[in-house]
Parts: structure tokens; sequence; C-alpha cells
């Protein structure tokens, strides 16, 4: 290495001095004068000193009228073998960290604008870098997630045009990443000792116990977060398999035809029997293996719902009507538990019929058999109502959504009733919805020409209803895999740093003969004793932050055991994982080579 002198020339310190000279020199210098006695000596620059055996200091002294209040520090290194050691420097967090630089830089005296401005730097760098990679990688997920979501029936379409305020919050983010990852190791480090430093190099900087205890709290922290996502995750996709599964009371894949009459020349009192032509000429379609008229398909976001009276009293609870031929129930496959189905005894000179559901039986006729009674709709003045005789009970179906409980569910026939006009037909068929639906509109338009047709399927509905509950089940399971990534990133990082920093404490385990499986069980159960504390945690904060989601649970509760079971065994087997590569690595190391770098 070489040392300059401005002005004249200090003996043994030319660029012919060996490397020896140069350490008696600068070793001689500070242990006689000391720091304060170094840093009082002006005019002179030292660029690079390497001391054999000691830590390696670097120094930097200007010129008197130019670098008046810098002084001299210690930027570290081991030894006459520079890159051997700066590969060792890399290896190791602790050497290489903001703070042992930031506090080295504060020896040397210009710790007060170069560190926090380089420090500050390299996080700028790094965040716009990220937030880049971010809006970028945001953009794609977006589009990726609009498909996820749509399906061959129901396509969703989203503006995923870019929003300024959410560029604003990024530049806000980056910004605070910046200023507490960049310029706080160079806060931190004003309170070091330039002296402490100097003599104990960068590595004892940097593996303070507040540092380690800092990243343990972060893992820790790390991993109760992760937690609460990934039982959120599971909660919602579960909560969605259970709507995807529930038991409707009737086939879903049915033909739904909505037939609107208006635009034809069918009169008014002429559309039921239009309708009921319609129905005849569907069953002679290829592929048709029934059809019935239907007021409102299941399901569709329709309801008809009153009160009604029973036994001449007005009940609270309200009970949903629909008006549906003949065939509904065998098109439908809902099970006709008692009584008879709708046929050619309900004409209209005949006693108003009814079929109910099994909850409209228990609910008004609990010790009963609801065969044979009567019911009425609820009577307002003037405007009297039938009396409905009940012929028959089906099992319960869903009317309206599939996250309600089973409701009162009355049907009427449309034979008896002609104002009553059903508003399509639903149609079971052996092929599927695109190929026979030209058969079915060919039909309609030769019984009413200009009549308006849309089809659709229960199964699509159920779909299209179901879109909120699948973009919460996407979300919250990419943020759930995302929170185990970064976990267990954080694992890795924690249990790498604790490995270095114990490099000699197991070099001296291995040399006393333990066993490299012993040392690599010793580092897996630190980490487990982080992932415990972890999982504790979050357990806690799931079971809190939870409980505002009950709203969009269904068939689950926020508490749900094996959620919560299934969260902490896939973070366990994640920060396992993470936390046996260094544990592995740490088994390995050659006790000689590590006692000689130490």
């Amino acid at each position: 290495m070489v040392a300059r002198h401005h002005g004249t020339s200090e003996a043994g310190l030319d660029g012919r001095t060996c490397p020896g000279t140069l350490r008696r020199h600068f070793t001689r210098r500070l242990r006689g004068d000391g720091i304060a006695g170094v840093q009082r000596r002006r005019g002179e620059q030292l660029q690079s000193v390497y001391v054999h055996g000691e830590a390696c200091r670097h120094w930097r002294v200007g010129s008197a009228g130019r670098v008046r209040d810098r002084a001299v520090g210690a930027l570290g290194c081991n030894g006459p073998g520079a890159p051997h050691h700066v590969r060792q420097s890399r290896q190791s967090d602790a050497r290489a960290s903001d703070c042992s630089r930031a506090r080295n830089r504060r020896a040397s005296g210009d710790w007060r604008v170069a560190a926090p401005r380089q420090l500050v730097s390299e996080s700028l760098l790094l965040a716009a870098v990220g937030a880049l990679g971010g809006l970028l990688l945001a953009r794609w997920l977006s589009r990726t997630l609009v498909t996820l979501l749509s399906t061959e029936s129901n396509r969703i379409f989203v503006d995923l045009t870019p929003d300024w305020r959410v560029f604003a919050f990024m530049a806000v983010v980056v910004v605070l990443a910046c200023v507490l990852f960049g310029l706080t190791p160079a806060l931190t480090a004003t309170g070091t000792n330039p002296a402490r430093a100097m003599q104990a190099g960068g590595r004892s900087a940097t593996d303070a116990r507040e540092a380690l205890a800092l990243r343990r709290s972060l893992v820790v922290l790390q991993v109760a977060l992760s937690l609460v996502l990934v039982v959120g995750a599971l909660l919602f996709a579960r909560s969605l398999r259970n709507l995807a599964s529930v038991e409707l009371g009737f086939r879903p894949d049915v033909i739904a035809t909505s037939i609107d009459l208006r635009r034809t020349a069918v009169q008014p009192e002429a559309r039921q029997e239009t309708l009921a032509e319609i129905v005849t000429r569907f069953r002679s379609v290829p592929g048709v293996r029934q059809a019935a008229e239907v007021g409102i398909v299941p399901l569709s976001g329709l309801a008809w719902n009153t009160r009604v009276a029973i036994g001449g009293r007005v009940q609270d609870q309200f009970v949903y009507f629909n008006v549906v031929g003949g065939d509904y129930f065998s098109v439908m496959e809902t099970p006709l538990v008692a009584g008879r189905p709708f046929d050619g005894r309900d004409r209209q000179d005949a006693p108003m019929a009814a079929i109910v559901n099994e909850t409209f039986a228990r609910l008004y006729f609990p010790n009963a058999a609801p065969i044979g009674q009567t019911f009425q709709e609820e009577p307002l003045p003037g405007a009297p109502r039938p009396t409905y005789h009940i012929v028959g009970l089906v099992r319960d179906t869903k009317y309206v959504d599939v996250r309600e409980e089973f409701l009162p569910i009355a049907y009427l026939p449309v034979s008896q009733d002609p104002q009553q006009t059903p508003l399509g037909i639903v149609v079971q068929s052996a092929l599927p919805l695109g190929s026979v639906t030209p058969a079915l509109t060919g039909a309609i338009n030769e019984v009413a020409p200009g009549a308006m047709v849309s089809y659709n399927t229960v199964t699509r509905s159920i779909e299209m209803r179901l879109v909120a509950e699948r973009l919460m089940a996407w979300l919250s399971g990419f943020f759930g895999v995302l929170a185990m990534l970064i976990a267990s990133i954080g694992l890795y990082g924690v249990m790498s740093y604790i490995v270095t920093r114990r490099k000699v404490e197991i070099a001296v385990r291995m040399a006393l003969g333990a066993e490299p499986r012993r040392v690599t069980r010793m580092m897996v159960a630190e980490s487990g004793v982080l992932l415990a504390v972890g999982v504790a945690i979050g357990v806690a904060l799931a079971s809190v932050a939870l409980r505002y989601a009950e709203g969009l649970l269904y068939g689950l509760t926020p508490s749900d055991a094996t959620s919560f079971a299934l969260a902490i065994s896939m973070l366990g087997i994640v920060g396992v994982l993470a936390a046996w590569i260094p544990a592995r690595r740490a088994s390995r190391v050659d006790p000689t080579r590590a006692l000689h770098y130490e």
C-alpha cells in the first residue's frame, strides 16, 4: 500500500515502503498518540493501510485548509489478504450493514453529510427499483385477476386505468422506506464512540445485542402478521367452497328461458296460452327432456313475498310465492315429499291449490300434516284474498340467494290464475346451452314472432353472485402466500446473521466434538422459538381481527379451528425450511478456517 505526504516526504512512508514498515509505523503512532493525537495532525492523507493480525484501518486526513472538521476513521478489513477478506465480509450481514459504514464514516469525521447521503441514496435506488417493479407486477396481476374472476359465461370488465392516488401513495411509501431504512442507520451510528468502533472493528459495531434483538422482533412480527393473512385466506377459500357446494334443492344446470311477449301481436289475455304452446314446442326439440313454465327462476334476484293468514290470523313471517307449471318439479328435480304435483285437476273452476316446502310446513303446521291445510294471503281492505288448499309438500330450495337459510315457499299453479303470466320457461336438456338454444329460438319464433328471448342457467347466476367471494378468496390467498414468502425470507436472513455471528462458537463446538446434526438441530431450534412466539402472537391477532370478517364467511366462524391449524402447519413448514438452509450451512463450518479468520 502507498501513503503520500503532501509537501515533503516523511521517512518510511514513500511508495517503496513495505507493508511491514507501514504496520509498525502506524501501530506505533496509534499507540503513542491515540486517536486524538492522530486527528490533530494536519496536511497528510493516508489512503489505505493493512495491519496483519489486527483489524485493518482506513485513514483519510485532508489538508488543513480543506478538511478542518474531518478526523481519522476506521473503515475496516482484516489482514493483508484484502480480496479474501472482502469476500468474507460480503458473507456476513454484520460486516456489510449500513450501521457499520455509518459508524466508520463518523469516526473519519465526514459522517454528517457523506454517510446519510450514501445510505439514503442506496435506499432510494432500491426503493425506486422496487416501486417500479411493483407497478409493473401490479399491472400484470390486475389483468390476471380479472381473467381468473371471469367465467366462460360471465365476463367481468374492470377499469384498470392507473390512478394518480396510487402513484402518490407509492411515492410516500418510497420516501418513508428511504428514511426508515436508509437514514436510521446513520443516525443510530452517531452515538458510537469512534475509538471503540476502531478498536472493535466493523464486526462488533453491528453485532450488538440491540441489532440482533431488533431483527428477531421484526421476524416475530412478520410471522404474526403472516399468520393473520394465511388464516384469513383459508377462511375465505373454504367459505367460497362452501358456497359453491351448498345444497340448492334443485338441479342448477337447467336452462332458464326468459320470454318477453310485449312487443309481439299476442294479446295480454292470450299470453298464458301462448307460453303453454311454446312449452309444447320445446318438448319436441331434439335434446330437450322436459320443460315447464315458471314465474320466478330461482336465484335470479327476483322475489314475490307477502304475509299469510293461518286460521284467520296473519303471521309475522313473510312467505315467498312462485307460479309454476305442472312439470316444474320434475324439470328442477325437486323431490315431492308428500301429496301430488299440479295436474289437470287444478282448473280455474277448482279450489285454489298450493304446494308448500318443508320450511313452510314446519313454521305454520308444526304439529299437523300440511296436506289438506289451508291458508290465505294477507287480506287487504276491499280486496278479498282466495283460500289456498295445500295439495303437496316438496323439499326446501334456495329462492333469492345461496347464502340465505331456507325460506317458506308456496307454489301456485299457472292454470288457476290467468292474471299471473309466467316470465319464463325452464328446460332440462341433454345438450349444452349453446347447442340447443338455436332450436329453442326457432320454436319461439314459430309461435310468437318478434318475442325478446334470453337464455341463462342457474349455474351462471350463482357464478355471477359469487364474484365478490371469489375476489376475496383470490386476493387473500395471494397476500397470504406473499406474507409467508416474506416471513420465510426474514427468518432466513436472521438465521444467516446468527450463524455468521456465532461462527466462532460453532467452530469451537465442532472442534470439541459436536456432531453436525446437533449443530443443525441447535440452529433450527432457535428459529423454532421465533416461529412459536410469532405464531402465538398471530393467533391472538387473528382471533381479534377476523371477527370483523364474520359477515363475509359462510358455514364458518372466524375462530374455525381447522383453518387455524392449517395456517400454523403451513407457516411452520415454510419457516423450518427457511431456517434449515443456514442451519445446514452452520453444520458444515470448518473449525480450523473459521477460528483462523476470527
